[in-house]
This record gives structure tokens, C-alpha cells and sequence, in this order.
């Protein structure tokens, strides 16, 4: 039995009909990546907290920041050059 031939509507028609499939599809799986980033950041910053807490914990002060110089944002604490973030 031979194949029927497609013609360039029903061609036309197949690429449009994926093409909102696509869009469908898109609209559903940007939030849900949207929503993992997120949560994946808020993670982070949890870990960093406890990470500080924890250090004040066992040192019983807070770290002033980093003795990188970073642009022109820096502060002289006892002799030494911290910057600000």
C-alpha cells in the first residue's frame, strides 16, 4: 500500500500545531524551573546564615569581611584593610 502523499498545507499545519504544543509546553516548565532556581538560592543563603551563626558561635564574633580589596569600598580596622559589601 503506498504512502499519501503530505501536502505543503498539511505540512504547514503539522509545524503549527507543534509549535503550540511547544508553547504550552514552555509555559508550564519556565515556572517550574523558575521555582527550583529559588529555592536552590534560598538554600544557599540558609547554609551561609548557619555557616555565620556557627562561627560566632565558636569565635563568639562575626567575621568584618573580606581582606580582599575590592574597588574603593574599604574600611582601615586596626591596621588592617577589609572591604564592604
Amino acid at each position: 500500500m503506498p504512502m499519501p502523499k503530505l501536502s505543503l498545507r498539511t505540512l504547514l499545519l503539522l509545524f503549527f500545531g507543534f509549535g503550540i504544543v511547544l508553547v504550552f509546553v514552555c509555559q508550564v516548565i519556565f515556572p517550574i524551573r523558575e521555582q527550583a532556581r529559588r529555592c536552590s538560592c534560598n538554600n544557599n543563603i540558609r547554609q551561609i546564615t548557619l555557616s555565620m551563626h556557627n562561627y560566632e558561635a565558636s569565635n563568639k564574633h562575626l567575621q568584618l569581611g573580606s581582606k580582599h580589596l575590592q574597588m574603593d569600598r574599604r574600611i582601615a580596622v586596626g591596621g588592617h584593610k577589609y572591604s564592604i559589601f
